[in-house]
């Protein structure tokens, strides 16, 4: 079965982004030696977000594909839309999310926030969470977790640091 992971910054505040999707706080913080990233990437073989995050993704990325040596879900509810590196999904998130941890071994990088984070977590799919925090103050934006009506408990599992970020690892009690 395939772990969902969100692996993720956020500003000291909780904003994964700020307005307008803007993500160059996150861009311009010293990372360091010793990010995690590399070694949670070759972990991972498939990634999950929504359209947005996609979309603000590309734009940094401009004509690159995304995360070419992955399998890549998108979520979106425009019917139309075709993406060259991933594969959209109109589905309901909870019910596609489910399906595919229960059929893939790989692990399943929750790319992003929002709606599609917020969905997740009150299905109580999210196995791991790997958060990064900066220290930066937004003020505004897109925030990590939107309200809603969720309680969960976590096991802190690790924390350690890496350039301007300290980095939390969770996972989730079943």
């Amino acid at each position: 079965m395939g772990q969902l992971i969100f692996y993720g910054a956020i500003s000291l505040d909780g904003y994964l982004a700020g307005v307008d999707d803007d993500l160059s706080w996150l861009l311009t913080t010293p990372e360091g030696d010793g990010s995690t990233y590399p070694a949670f990437y070759k972990t991972i073989g498939i990634t999950a977000m929504g359209r947005r995050t996609y979309e603000a993704s590309k734009y940094y990325l401009k004509d690159d594909l995304l995360y070419p040596d992955k399998e890549n879900y998108v979520f979106s509810r425009q019917p139309k839309l075709q993406l060259p590196d991933a594969k959209v999904i109109h589905d309901d998130p909870a019910v596609f999310l489910t399906q595919l941890k229960a059929t893939r071994s790989e692990a399943i990088w929750l790319v992003g926030g929002g709606q599609l984070l917020k969905v997740a977590t009150q299905a109580n799919l999210v196995d791991q969470w790997i958060i990064q925090i900066a220290p930066v103050l937004l003020g505004q934006g897109i925030p990590l977790f939107q309200d809603t009506s969720y309680q969960q408990r976590l096991k802190l599992t690790a924390v350690s640091r890496f350039g301007e970020f300290a980095e939390l690892r969770y996972t989730v009690p079943k």
